[in-house]
């Protein structure tokens, strides 16, 4: 399956609009947050573990946890599970085809081998695998309304007594 327009090359829109995402920043905040309670908020996310997987330039690992280790509801973690049935050779049309594409357009083999398996396996629940979590960039998070994989913590003044119990289960 592609999405692509009458007119344009294969995948084309999609990597100009993914050159455009990159260009995106998010807006200042808009409040300003003291110097004590920014560092009350760096104690907290130190000690809760959050700078183990929540580091360098990105604030993400870019890693998969497995769900057991995240230790929160597991069901989405699963939801890709069937796809096991159906993965093939990933195969992609050279990027001078045009669209619609003709029929004995050329064809590439995706290259796979530099992946991490166990990755993969945790991302899609295949096999034997629980299943796993992605782990997000904390930038712009001021801009969202719910944090962890599942949306399970909200936002506001009570929000670490929920959080500091799910903290302590995750240990990856």
């Amino acid at each position: 399956m592609i999405v692509s327009e009458p007119g344009y090359r294969f995948n084309e829109q999609n990597n100009a609009v993914a050159a455009w995402q990159n260009t995106l920043n998010p807006p200042p905040p808009n409040e300003r947050i003291s110097e004590e309670r920014a560092a009350r908020g760096r104690e907290v996310f130190v000690r809760a573990g959050c700078i183990r997987c929540h580091a360098g330039a990105y604030l993400t690992n870019n890693r998969v946890i497995a769900a057991d280790v995240v230790g929160t509801e597991p069901s989405r973690a699963k939801a890709l599970k069937k796809t096991e049935k159906v993965f093939g050779e990933p195969v992609l049309y050279a990027p001078d085809t045009p669209v619609p594409i003709p029929k004995g357009a050329k064809v590439l083999k995706v290259p796979t081998d530099q992946l991490d398996r166990e990755q993969i396996r945790l991302s899609f629940a295949h096999g034997d695998s629980p299943g796993g979590y992605k782990v997000p960039s904390l930038i712009g998070l001021a801009w969202s309304t719910s944090y962890l994989h599942d949306g399970g913590v909200a936002v506001g003044p009570k929000v670490s007594s929920g959080f500091r119990a799910r903290s302590k289960r995750h240990r990856p």
